[in-house]
């Protein structure tokens, strides 16, 4: 039974939720949930966005879901976007939110192909889907390159000591100076799956997170990014993991551009801006140690500026006669 307490600090947690997103609320979230004393860390857990997920609430990431505080914007753009019988590819699908919201809103006569190489999260995965009972659902226990074989991917020891269990966020070995929990996962491109599992189907939406290995995602799709069967593709910008890959942000602009997508970043509302290149930023080191509050936001803020969603679209979308400077998912999903 939760105590007073527990519910206050989960009730103020979730306040923002899905319908007022507040960019950064994970911070507030991850203060409030040390002041809750939530005695279970394993919960299943009935989202905002109507599907249900086991959690364990002692991954960063899975709390953020916990508190309906993940990604909030970005499920709420993707949902405005998809339409029964759409097809979609989930890049990097952790345990499965963007999955399932996805062929919640695709329906049976749509498809979900979801890849997700690190074994725990795609046990999970697993398991979420099963629980929602959806069998529209592909599920990969691969990785994404530019070529198939076989790529390690491991935790970086820094994030292994700050995020408890956290399986979320792997990164490929070459990447990491201090790499822990490494596992070896087979890899292959979307443009070999796409024709053998989509052959002659368009793609609704691809989305793509996968820590700074975008470049390679991007590389093993060209040939479905230069017939323009992908609509829309949603990707999550990491500069520390670009950095960490030895790669730039034109690393992952460039190939969308020569292949005829134009790219905006999602804002508020689900509104998108045009976006243009501006130079690489600078990437700061990450500071250790414990951090107050105060401190603790002040660092988060800095990384959530080095940790953005890009979309890009075909250029010839309907719905983007003029190159439009501003676009709404609404209309995106009107004029299709």
């Amino acid at each position: 039974m939760a105590t007073l307490k527990t519910r206050l600090a989960e009730g103020l947690a979730r306040l923002p939720g899905r319908r007022a997103p507040v960019k950064g609320w994970s911070l507030v979230t991850e203060w409030l949930h040390r002041h809750a004393h939530r005695q279970s860390v394993d919960v299943v857990h009935q989202s905002a966005y109507r599907v249900k997920l086991r959690l364990d609430l002692r991954d960063y990431t899975q709390r953020g879901m916990f508190y309906d505080a993940y990604e909030t914007q970005e499920l709420n753009f993707m949902e405005e976007v998809l339409r029964p019988g759409d097809v979609v590819i989930d890049v990097g699908a952790n345990i499965g939110l963007f999955t399932l919201v996805a062929a919640r809103a695709v329906g049976p006569s749509g498809s979900v192909h979801a890849f997700e190489p690190v074994p725990g999260n795609c046990e999970r995965l697993e398991e979420n889907v099963q629980l929602n009972g959806f069998t529209n659902v592909r599920l990969n226990k691969s990785a994404v390159r530019d070529r198939a074989g076989t790529v390690a991917l491991a935790i970086d020891a820094e994030m292994a000591r700050t995020s408890g269990a956290s399986t979320s966020s792997f990164f490929t070995v070459t990447q990491l100076a201090d790499p822990v929990r490494e596992v070896t996962a087979q890899a292959e491109t979307i443009d070999d799956y796409s024709t053998r599992e989509v052959a002659n189907r368009s793609i609704r939406l691809v989305k793509i997170d996968v820590e700074g290995s975008e470049p390679a995602v991007l590389a093993g799709m060209s040939d479905v990014l230069k017939s323009h069967r992908v609509d829309v593709l949603m990707l999550e910008v990491s500069l520390y993991g670009l950095a960490r890959s030895g790669s730039r942000i034109l690393d992952v602009v460039e190939p969308l551009r020569t292949a005829g997508y134009d790219l905006y970043r999602l804002g508020v509302g689900g509104l998108l801006t045009r976006w243009s290149y501006l130079g690489e930023p600078s990437i700061p080191e990450r500071g250790g140690g414990e951090a107050g509050m105060i401190r603790g936001l002040y660092k988060g803020l800095q990384d959530l500026s080095r940790l953005f969603n890009l979309v890009a679209i075909r250029s010839d979308h309907p719905a983007m006669t003029g190159r439009p400077r501003f676009m709404s998912a609404g209309k995106l999903r009107r004029s299709a």
